[in-house]
């Protein structure tokens, strides 16, 4: 690998670093600063070996605010982890066993 796509390959894992804390962190403010400088950033990469998205992870996480955030920044909710759950399918799972705790 030539030495300059090395260097994009790992400043681009470096970004998606940053966005998985600012999402894990309840980083709203961080996370909208970063979003406003690097308007172009992917949010539908994979954050494990599951598969997730940053907005698996934050409909996990419950935040509505940040999962708002990645949605108006171009986070695709239809993008499935490795057992084709959507971060959409997450959300309503986690609203449903939160409805269920509640009763």
């Amino acid at each position: 690998m030539p030495r300059s796509q090395n260097a994009k390959t790992t400043s681009k894992k470096h970004d998606q670093k940053k966005i998985v804390t600012y999402v894990q962190n309840a980083g709203m403010l961080e996370l909208k600063q970063y979003l406003k400088r690097h308007k172009n950033a992917d949010l539908n990469f994979r954050v494990d070996g599951r598969g997730r998205t940053v907005l698996h992870i934050a409909g996990i996480l419950g935040d509505d605010g940040i999962i708002r955030t990645l949605l108006d920044c171009g986070a695709d909710p239809k993008v499935g982890n490795l057992k084709m759950a959507s971060a959409f399918i997450f959300a309503l799972a986690q609203l449903l066993i939160i409805t269920t705790i509640a009763c």
